[in-house]
């Protein structure tokens, strides 16, 4: 199931939900070529809606669709039965905007789910197909020398590096006209690659190669390595640049523009819907300065470490295969998990240089997904995605509790937290709290609050919550306390209660991205899940004097590391 997750179809269809009605109809009619079609797309033949309403309901492996009463089925009778509720909902609007009568051309994502259910063609004749055009590969057909071999080099090496790193194989382009000589070693490596792919994957890697001329290509596409805009630009380079050179050829240029449309309107994913598109695992979300610098780099090291284990002590056996793999290696856990970490970041950052996405900071998002086939234990998920500053003063309400997997950070809680995030109006953050009242932190930051002097202290006090407390182990939170104690601020590492609010004077979050946020009020709101009575703190100022303090004598703290130090 989980594995099934990461497929291109699944990715895709959380952004085609809003954008299919628009594209559909006038870029779809070839796209059915490549896949298990639910008709001939012959219009004067089409069956007359059948059905009234559409709505998705829960299978026992997933989502399935429901016509009226009864449950969708593929050409082969198949339930239509799909891992994912965004990728059952993106078959259901295709369902309900047929109008007067269904055209099956118009619902790519229904042939593709039907194929991958179907698969009307043996796994070994499809992997095989695959194999056959991969000597003529576009990324290994390179132009003669000049302009066009520069920008394939540019574009190209990254799908490239990601093939050497993900299979151990180095492939080397050509220009020749009778395309690449590959050996034993590299096809079996390839050949085993598509046959460790799920049904799912292997039916989104198969249409990718279809429509992008690239066997390599529509892998990387569907392991994630690189967004689909990247993915379109590579695709689209020759053409793209023989239009530059000799203009636009109707009836042939613009055709097959339109019939990668749907990609460009799909992507690029935002970041909320690459971690709900990726299989459950521990991560990490890094700032990267000017595309190049991470930011509080070993941090983060530690901060995956510590999600690792997490994650193996709250799902037992979650990670046995990693964790088997570091007991043999017999190095320092820091040490190997640099050594995974460093080719897919700058694998990923260069592609987000290829497609001009770095020209400014990144957050980068890594996740570690349990992967037993792997050396590792571990198949490492990349993603860029451009980033501008959002740290200006909000406010924060209390409506959750505890999360789930205490101190690790999980993308299973980006899942959970939903529900919450819709909640929360015009604040900055959704906060937490014990039944107690005692208030945690926030769904992505740590929590800090200045409170009034009391008991005899000269000075006010900063409250955040402890490790022991369950809250999740912050990346700038360990710098935070180390400014205190430079600044001489004293500090409780214990939640504050809301029922000692009268005493708060300032309040500000911090993560990897926001660094320090300062928090103009903090209220209770009336739909929190413990039924606190609703209340309201507003802050005199924000940022307040601890605060700005706090935020000053943080930034040195944060170094940043050069990508090509990693």
């Amino acid at each position: 199931m989980q594995a099934a997750r990461q497929a291109y179809v699944q990715s895709l269809a959380c952004r085609l939900l809003t954008n299919l009605k628009d594209v559909v109809q006038p870029c779809l009619q070839r796209l059915s070529y490549a896949t298990h079609g639910v008709g001939e797309g012959n219009t004067s033949m089409a069956v007359p809606r059948f059905y009234k309403t559409v709505h998705v309901t829960e299978a026992e492996d997933g989502y399935q669709v429901m016509l009226d009463h009864r449950l969708l089925r593929t050409p082969a009778r198949h339930p239509l039965v799909v891992p994912t509720r965004a990728l059952a909902l993106a078959i259901a609007a295709e369902w309900e905007w047929q109008l007067q009568r269904i055209q099956p051309f118009t619902m790519p994502l229904m042939s593709l789910a039907a194929t991958a259910l179907d698969q009307p063609k043996p796994r070994g004749e499809v992997v095989a197909t695959m194999l056959q055009y991969l000597p003529t590969d576009s990324l290994l057909c390179r132009d003669e020398p000049g302009p066009l071999a520069e920008r394939q080099e540019q574009l190209h090496t990254p799908v490239l590096l990601w093939a050497q790193q993900r299979m151990g194989i180095r492939l080397e382009p050509t220009d020749s006209i009778f395309g690449a000589s590959l050996g034993g070693d590299q096809l079996a490596a390839v050949e085993n690659h598509l046959q460790d792919m799920d049904q799912w994957q292997l039916a989104a890697a198969e249409q990718l190669a279809a429509s992008c001329k690239s066997v390599l290509l529509g892998m990387a596409a569907t392991a994630q390595a690189l967004s689909i805009e990247q993915v379109l630009a590579v695709a689209r380079l020759e053409e793209d640049h023989q239009i530059e050179r000799w203009g636009l050829v109707e009836g042939g240029h613009d055709v097959d523009i339109a019939d990668l449309r749907p990609l460009r309107v799909a992507m690029p994913l935002t970041p909320h819907e690459f971690l709900l598109a990726t299989p459950r695992g521990a991560y990490t979300t890094v700032l990267v300065r000017d595309g190049m610098r991470l930011v509080n780099w070993a941090r983060h090291v530690e901060r995956l470490e510590r999600s690792l284990l997490a994650m193996q002590t709250a799902f037992a056996g979650f990670y046995d295969a990693y964790y088997a793999w570091k007991e043999a290696s017999r190095a320092a856990e820091s040490t190997l998990l640099r050594a995974l970490l460093g080719p897919p970041i700058r694998a990923a950052l260069q592609a987000a240089h290829a497609a001009q996405a770095a020209a400014g900071d990144l957050m980068l998002m890594i996740v570690m997904v349990p992967a037993p086939a792997q050396p590792s234990g571990l198949d490492v998920r990349v993603h860029a995605h451009p980033y501008s500053s959002s740290a200006q003063a909000g406010s924060a309400v209390i409506l959750g509790g505890p999360r789930s997997v205490p101190i690790g950070k999980d993308t299973g809680w980006v899942t959970e937290r939903q529900m919450l995030e819709q909640q929360r109006g015009d604040a900055v953050e959704v906060l937490l709290c014990s039944e107690e009242g005692r208030v945690l932190e926030g769904l992505v930051t740590n929590l800090f609050v200045v409170a009034a002097p009391s008991d005899g202290a000269a000075a006010p006090v900063l409250w955040t919550a402890g490790m022991h407390e369950g809250v999740v182990w912050g990346t700038v939170r360990a710098q935070v306390l180390e400014a205190c104690a430079q600044l001489g601020i004293q500090v409780v590492e214990q939640a504050p209660s809301m029922h000692s609010r009268h005493t708060w004077t300032e309040a500000f979050l911090t993560n990897g991205l926001r660094t320090v946020q300062p928090l103009t009020s903090i209220s209770c709101g009336a739909a929190n899940v413990w039924g606190h009575k609703r209340w309201e703190l507003r802050f005199p100022e924000a940022p307040g004097p601890i605060t700005a303090a706090v935020h000053a004598a943080l930034l040195p703290l944060l170094p940043a590391v050069d990508v090509a130090d990693l």
